[in-house]
């Protein structure tokens, strides 16, 4: 017997006009998952089931791509986990610029992993192997300038770690961040992050409490508890009302997708993508504004991360008193190495100096609070490294003074 196609409804609002347009596909099984899209909601990605097999789902990945009224249907296979007898999308992270999406995907023959899926003409996916490890790494998102990847790790208990990008696009090895008791032993989900800001939300019973923290110097901090959602619960990737599957997406637009299948005596299932509530939605919008941005070559000796030059000092004195004439805003430290060493000895290496000039600058009256440090190795390099003077130039520390707009 012939099974007739899906019927996705996709429509939203926008003050003051309303536009709705139906989108059929053709399924080989009616139960569609979780369903996200981009900050713009110029890409929606959703996933639905194809066979079920004896330990898991076998599912596809179905990508919609806004082109002027009409949306482009693009299916993605995954070359690198193909050959696997199944697997299933944990969660999905898409790029602002829509033209990559980050997932984690398990298979029957193992935990859940982090890969990066193009979403370019060609489709190709790539797993972040310096970010995945033998646990379940889940919940990927990216802050908005894309060069800080967020997780969580499931163990025993649940893990919050970051990456940093590196100048050739890959991902340095993830560091831990240490976060607050009540939620190392419950499930959490990142919705946003922004420069130094995380927002989450936790599930308790029929309530989504929403939070928002600083990560300063690998630790959550300063966690406000934003708002609570009650009646609600979750299922897998996305939160479930009643009959209807409902995820929190950041947009004045509000998507409603409606699936219509007939199996049997028929069932209707139902995905919702509305707004997120208005107090975090506020904090989402914010913007951060970049004060100024100096990059300092202080003359470390070599293997060192001690601060002894004069010049330097009387250099960083003058930063401390250009943040200090700020009541609010946050400086964040980044230093880098030339490329001689290791790739792990350098990175170490950066984060002590980074670290050092933290340390100076909370001694001129800074409270460490408003410092951020980031060791970048030989990572970010501006120069070749092919010669002393170029070297040189790389050995750098860059100081960026951030407000809240």
């Amino acid at each position: 017997m012939l099974r007739k196609p899906i019927l996705f409804l996709l429509s939203f609002l926008a003050v003051p006009n309303l536009f709705s347009q139906e989108i059929e596909f053709d399924f080989k099984s009616y139960n569609a998952q979780s369903v996200t899209s981009n900050l713009t909601n110029e890409v929606i990605v959703f996933t639905s089931t194809l066979v079920r097999l004896v330990n898991c789902w076998k599912t596809q990945v179905i990508v919609l791509k806004k082109q002027n009224d009409s949306w482009k249907e693009q299916k993605i296979i995954l070359p690198n986990i193909e050959k696997e007898e199944c697997f299933h999308v944990n969660n999905i992270f898409i790029s602002e610029s829509g033209q990559f999406m980050l997932a984690s995907l398990a298979s029957n023959k193992g935990n859940s992993d982090l890969f990066h899926i193009s979403l370019d003409t060609t489709i190709s996916s790539y797993a972040l192997d310096a970010l995945n490890s033998k646990y379940d790494d889940q919940n990927p998102i990216l802050s908005t300038d894309e060069n800080k990847l967020f997780y969580i790790r499931r163990n025993i208990i649940f893990e919050l770690r970051y990456a940093i990008k590196t100048s050739d696009n890959q991902w340095q090895k993830s560091k831990p961040i240490a976060i607050p008791n009540f939620i190392r032993n419950t499930k959490f989900n990142l919705v946003f992050a922004n420069h130094d800001q995380l927002i989450f939300y936790i599930q308790e019973f029929d309530k989504l409490k929403f939070y928002k923290g600083r990560v300063i110097r690998d630790e959550l901090k300063n966690v406000e508890l934003l708002t609570v959602v009650k009646g609600t619960k979750i299922e897998g990737n996305y939160v479930s009302l009643s009959h209807k599957n409902l995820l929190l997406t950041s947009s004045e637009l509000s998507y409603h997708f409606e699936v219509n299948s007939r199996k049997g005596i028929g069932r209707t299932y139902t995905t919702q993508i509305l707004a997120l509530p208005k107090e975090v939605e506020i904090e989402m919008n914010k913007k951060i504004k970049l004060i100024f941005n100096i990059a300092l070559n202080i003359n470390f000796d070599f293997n060192s991360s001690e601060i002894q030059k004069m010049k330097d000092k009387l250099s960083l004195d003058s930063i401390a008193n250009a943040v200090l004439k700020h009541e609010k805003g946050y400086l964040e430290i980044s230093a880098h190495t030339d490329k001689i060493g290791s790739d792990s000895t350098n990175i170490v290496l950066s984060q002590a100096r980074a670290e050092m000039v933290a340390l100076y600058l909370e001694k001129k009256g800074i409270n460490k609070d408003r410092l951020r440090t980031f060791g970048y190795g030989a990572s970010k390099p501006i120069s070749p490294n092919n010669t002393p003077q170029n070297r040189a130039k790389n050995r750098r520390v860059e100081i960026a003074f951030f407000e809240e707009e």
